[in-house]
């Protein structure tokens, strides 16, 4: 029995509670993670979901809608990274359309992180069966649709 179920309140409640608690661990985790580095949590997102495009590159409505952030912030962390020379932005034929793409400086930056980020991911989920892992993504897909 979990604690809970001992303490006798809704599931509801109780999924959103351990579901706060698993994100302040990840979260605290992760910062550890950036704290001597040059980038936050957020940029990182954004650069990694760059890198892991198709085409390598995205435009400020794409970068909305496959990360957390709202456009405003998108445009402002651009900003900044490419002012760092972690990003460039490209027009294409269509001037309305700016694509944002990683610089070699920045595909360095990603990587420099994705393997100890790897591993504590790793080590969050070490009571997880593959089968569970699984499941739990499934859920918090279905979780997240509108």
């Amino acid at each position: 029995m979990s604690e809970t179920q001992r303490m006798d309140i809704p599931i509801e409640k109780a999924a959103s509670k351990n579901l706060k608690r698993a994100y302040n661990i990840m979260h605290v985790g992760t910062n550890r993670l950036f704290k001597n580095t040059d980038i936050t949590v957020a940029q990182f997102d954004l650069m990694e979901t760059i890198m892991l495009s198709k085409d390598q590159a995205l435009s400020i409505q794409d970068l909305t809608e496959k990360t957390v952030c709202l456009q405003p912030n998108i445009t402002r962390m651009v900003a900044e990274l490419e002012g760092a020379g972690l990003v460039m932005r490209k027009s294409g034929t269509d001037r309305r359309i700016v694509m944002v793409q990683l610089t070699p400086k920045g595909a360095e930056a990603v990587a420099a992180i994705q393997k100890p980020l790897f591993e504590f991911h790793l080590s969050q989920y070490k009571n997880l069966t593959t089968e569970e892992l699984h499941l739990l993504n499934d859920l918090l897909e279905k979780l997240v649709q509108p």
